[in-house]
């Protein structure tokens, strides 16, 4: 399902991210090979119920993880840089988590609000 949502910055200029959004229904999430099938930006969505999702980001490209309540409010941040030894995993409470790529257009501390505008079905 593609969404449109847009990032709304303190000096009023919006972002707009065309994202594919992935529904979850498990607590972990090999997070690599959901970018390659569907391509950056990503909204994941968590619909297992559970407190806690694991988010497994070995081999993803440097990207930034803006984790988000259930009515899109930014809630934290997370960097993920791509190193070729180790795994890294991340856990989030959020039920909606944005991956972009790094670099990212504005600074974090500009982000005023996120919000959806669209919502349109695809294969």
């Amino acid at each position: 399902m593609k969404k449109q949502l847009v990032v709304r910055l303190s000096s009023k200029l919006e972002v707009n991210f065309h994202c594919t959004e992935v529904p979850v229904t498990s607590t972990f999430l090999d997070v690599p090979p959901i970018v390659s099938e569907h391509h950056f930006p990503i909204l994941l969505h968590f619909q297992h119920g559970a407190l806690v999702s694991t988010l497994h980001l070995s081999q993803l490209p440097d990207a930034l993880l803006l984790q988000m309540d259930e009515k899109l409010q930014f809630q934290s941040a997370t960097y993920a840089y791509h190193h070729p030894h180790g795994d890294f995993d991340v856990q989030s409470q959020s039920p909606y988590v944005l991956i972009i790529p790094l670099p990212i257009p504005f600074d974090l501390k500009d982000i005023v609000s996120i919000r959806s505008i669209s919502n349109t079905e695809t294969k």
